[in-house]
């Protein structure tokens, strides 16, 4: 019985932390990659993507083609070229491979840095970077279920 109440209030707590995230979850931007994509370990199709803020520096990156998102922690980034004119998803690209690296907001050196995964790294030491792509993005603002 002890452990029946145990489960049970485990099972509320889950609940409750779901439908906040769920709740708190802001749609900011949408953008269109045309190439599929690696983050957090996990490869992304090409196709619409939509960013959405969940708190403090952790975003969703949702894949509408592969029906599936990914939560990724950033970091704070400064963009050290020219102030980029719209948002955009910057990728590291590594031969055909492509790696999410930061996200740029518009009229601004601001941005946020994602996390190399243990493959990027892998082949940074091995190959030379190739180039980078960036993909402008809309920026949108409102529940991240519209649209969905």
């Amino acid at each position: 019985m002890k452990r029946f109440f145990l489960a049970a209030g485990m099972l509320t707590v889950l609940a409750c932390i779901n439908i906040y995230a769920q709740i708190s979850e802001l749609a900011i931007a949408r953008g269109s990659v045309p190439f599929e994509f690696q983050i957090s370990n996990v490869t992304l199709p090409a196709g619409d993507v939509q960013i959405s803020e969940m708190g403090n520096h952790l975003l969703k990156i949702y894949s509408f083609s592969g029906r599936r998102g990914v939560l990724v922690l950033t970091s704070p980034a400064t963009h050290h070229g020219q102030v980029p004119g719209t948002a955009s998803l910057q990728f590291s690209v590594y031969g055909s491979e492509h790696f999410l690296t930061n996200i740029w907001s518009a009229d601004t050196r601001d941005g946020l840095a994602v996390p190399k995964t243990m493959r990027e790294r892998e082949l940074a030491r091995r190959t030379p970077l190739t180039r980078t792509d960036e993909v402008a993005l809309t920026v949108i603002k409102g529940s991240a279920s519209d649209g969905r």
